[in-house]
């Protein structure tokens, strides 16, 4: 699939959202200080600086009418879509093409899932600035790590256990070089990329830093009082 190359300056911010989650039940409408994540997301969305679209891609009638009320824009997600096995890649897919003839392909894709209620708008708007500087093919948010596959990793191999790479060994951390988790707090990209791509890792890769509390990912309950816990604590700063 081939593009004419714009300028491409406004980010539009999609959120996709499924119905049944299987580690938390209802997980996108869990509360934090009183505010479902998917309220707290749409919040979120609108201080972003220039944005005047937000998308939500979901199956769930009661997102949507969080959605509608909060003035954003509905995209029906179909069923083929919502399953345990989808890979969000094509539903990221499947939303450009259903608002093509609205907007085009000609904008920034700025993605904000529901399960990391903790980012930075900060971070967020630094990941834009340097989307448009540097030009890869797509923004991740990541926080630094403290493992590494050569140094303290290790997966089953027969009946014992070995290093995940033991073709190189360091003997203290400081040596290893700096690798970095991938978190949810927000992916920047454009729909000409995601329609060209078959997955989101295979292109110019470039990344914004954010801070372990603010990249916290709600996949099972336990994410969920650590946020729940972080989140009173930054409100009796404030």
């Amino acid at each position: 699939m081939k593009f004419k190359k714009k300028k491409v300056t406004r980010p539009i911010i999609f959120i996709f959202v499924r119905k049944n989650s299987k580690r938390i039940v209802n997980k996108n409408l869990k509360k934090i200080n009183n505010k479902s994540l998917i309220e707290i997301t749409i919040d979120q969305a609108k201080k972003i600086s220039n944005v005047k679209e937000i998308l939500i891609s979901t199956d769930d009638e009661r997102i949507k009418k969080i959605a509608k009320k909060k003035n954003c824009k509905v995209i029906d997600r179909p069923k083929k879509l919502t399953s345990d096995n989808s890979y969000e890649w094509l539903s990221w897919k499947h939303a450009i093409k259903k608002v093509y003839k609205q907007l085009g392909y000609d904008y920034i894709f700025l993605c904000l899932p529901v399960t990391c209620p903790l980012r930075k708008i900060g971070d967020v708007e630094t990941g834009i600035k340097k989307f448009k500087k540097n030009k890869p093919d797509i923004l991740l948010s990541t926080t630094k790590t403290k493992n590494h596959p050569a140094f303290n990793m290790i997966e089953k191999k027969n009946k014992f256990y070995d290093l995940y790479d033991p073709t190189k060994y360091f003997y203290r951390s400081q040596n290893a070089p700096s690798i970095y988790n991938i978190v949810a707090s927000f992916y920047i990209t454009t729909p000409k990329y995601i329609l060209k791509s078959k997955r989101m890792l295979e292109g110019k890769i470039d990344t914004v830093i954010v801070n372990s509390i603010s990249g916290i990912d709600i996949d099972e309950d336990y994410d969920l009082k650590i946020a729940r816990f972080f989140s009173n604590k930054r409100n009796v700063k404030s």
